[in-house]
């Protein structure tokens, strides 16, 4: 055989070793489902959730496409962003299966508070409440400029729109179970297997991350339900928290601040901010590595007496440290069931501290069936 033939031979026979091998992959991935998994070249079959999540049968509020779908009155419109755009898992469900209230939730990135307030449904039928909901790390990505906060937002004249006590409605909730598919019943995605195969190989073999994911030691073991519960998957803008200065703090204020100034301007809606920890700084304390551990940054907002923030990041930090399992999802930004549950009860409960509603009986807690 000739140069060319052999040269020919060893080409195709790597290029078929090549397939075999992003074939192999494939089958045996576990279909992508997490962010973190997606985005980390990470296997679902090591990072995917393995305990059961609870689910609304139906959901429970408005989740808006735009600001037209906002066409009638609704007792608390959420501004939020993905962290309240589950449909059938989101925090606005348990909240309103606490409350009674209706409710509707409009996504920060196309609708803003301004756009909210000029409404012609706001105008003719303000809500009792409206919330900004985002995490820690993206109140800096939308408020990195502030003009001087006009006003005041305090209020202290403003009445409690709610005079009577709230009941539970304890809709019906459903279990997802994870999915452990055959090989046969898997569908094989060969993008994601060549993703896998680029992102682990740069990782495990020339020390290189490559990917929007960041990987961390945990010094315990029980608080997730995945295959390699001893890792924490983190998305790269967690890793921001750590160094977030005064200034900083001070713009955001200014900020939200200015935010609640307009919205309580009409002397009936009040103004809330639900600040949602960062997965990283939700399990700093359980990192092997402390310099990459972060409190956060709800402490300094809750500083400033004028805005009401409920403290979701230590009902969620409690949780944790009492070994509640998959708070956050294992492969993914976002909260798994109980941390939806938990941050709907925190809120509801800051809410009833301040007056604002009534005391309910939450010790029955919700129908799980």
């Amino acid at each position: 055989m000739n140069a060319f033939g052999r040269y020919n031979i060893t080409v195709l026979g790597s290029m078929a070793l090549a397939a075999s091998v992003l074939f192999s992959v494939a089958i045996y991935m576990r279909p992508l489902d997490g962010d973190l998994t997606r985005v980390g070249g990470y296997l679902e079959n090591d990072f995917g959730w393995n305990v059961p999540q609870d689910s609304f049968e139906q959901p429970q509020f408005m989740l808006a496409k735009s600001i037209g779908d906002y066409d009638k009155h609704y007792d608390v419109v959420v501004i939020g962003d993905s962290y309240s755009r589950r449909t059938y898992t989101g925090w606005q469900n348990y909240f309103v299966d606490l409350t009674g209230l209706s409710l509707i939730t409009l996504d920060i990135q196309n609708v803003s508070i301004w756009d909210i307030i000029k409404s012609p449904t706001f105008l003719a039928s303000p809500p009792f409440l409206v919330i900004c909901s985002s995490v820690e790390w993206g109140l800096w990505l939308r408020n990195s400029q502030c003009a001087k906060a006009e006003g005041t937002g305090k209020n202290d004249g403003m009445k409690n729109i709610l005079s009577t006590p709230v009941s539970p409605l304890h809709r019906k909730t459903v279990k997802n179970y994870p999915k452990h598919e055959s090989f046969l019943e898997r569908k094989i995605s060969l993008d994601a297997a060549a993703s896998y195969i680029l992102k682990s190989s740069a990782r495990n073999i020339f020390g290189i991350n490559v990917s929007k994911a960041e990987k961390f030691a945990l010094n315990r073991k029980e608080l997730f339900s995945n295959k390699g519960n001893v890792f924490l998957l983190v998305s790269e803008e967690d890793l921001w928290m750590r160094d977030f200065s005064e200034d900083k703090i001070d713009i955001i204020k200014c900020n939200l601040l200015k935010m609640q100034n307009k919205v309580q301007s009409n002397n009936h809606t009040r103004f809330m901010v639900m600040v949602v920890p960062d997965k990283l700084t939700a399990y700093s304390n359980y990192l092997v590595d402390k310099k990459y551990a972060s409190s956060g940054i709800t402490d300094r907002l809750a500083e400033d007496q004028e805005l009401m923030i409920p403290r979701v990041d230590m009902a969620i930090k409690q949780a944790i440290d009492r070994g509640v399992e998959d708070v956050y999802l294992p492969n993914d930004i976002h909260w798994g069931s109980e941390g939806y549950r938990i941050g709907a009860e925190a809120v509801c409960g800051f809410l009833v501290m301040r007056g604002i509603l009534q005391p309910f009986d939450a010790s029955s807690g919700f129908n799980q069936h």
